[in-house]
Formats: structure tokens, C-alpha cells, sequence
């Protein structure tokens, strides 16, 4: 079990990201949170065992191959309560 957080790049406000990343969480045996930043990008914070997170941030990216430039990593401590996947307003 690990935990993630992703900084995507590009053009990823206004487009539908925060939804349609929750909607592809519930594809995945992951938890987490994704948000807009003020700074125009958007953070995704994925947690599950690794194989999990790598396909899941590969069919985000895959949805939103023509709007990401790049995705920034960082490891995280697990929150081991956590449950569910959702969007920070």
C-alpha cells in the first residue's frame, strides 16, 4: 500500500477533470481525493498498492492524453481510514 499525490499540468481546469477522474477511481480498488489548484493545475492525491494506482493514473491520462503536458510525484504517507474517492471543492 502506498499513497500518491500527482500534480497534472496542461490544460485540465474547465474540462471536466475532477468528475471524470472520480468516475475512473471507481474503476480501481483506489481512495483519494483530486482537486483544482489556484496555480491552474490539478492534484490528485491516489492511494492503494502500486499496480493499482499505475493503472488508474494511466486511464486518467489516457482520457486526458491531449491535455496533459506532464504529471509531477510525490510520495505520502498512507491515511489508513481513508475510504472512497472524492473531489475537494
Amino acid at each position: 500500500m502506498e499513497r500518491r499525490r500527482f500534480r497534472v499540468f496542461g490544460r485540465v481546469q474547465g474540462v471536466g477533470f475532477r468528475y471524470t477522474s472520480a468516475r475512473l477511481a471507481a474503476r480501481f480498488p483506489v481512495t483519494g481525493t483530486v482537486q483544482n489548484l489556484p496555480d491552474g493545475t490539478v492534484q490528485l492525491e491516489v492511494q492503494g498498492v502500486p499496480q493499482d494506482i499505475a493503472a488508474y493514473l494511466a486511464s486518467v491520462q489516457d482520457h486526458f492524453a491531449g491535455n496533459i503536458t506532464h504529471v509531477e510525484t510525490v510520495s505520502l504517507p498512507i491515511l489508513p481510514e481513508e475510504a472512497g474517492f472524492s473531489i475537494v471543492r
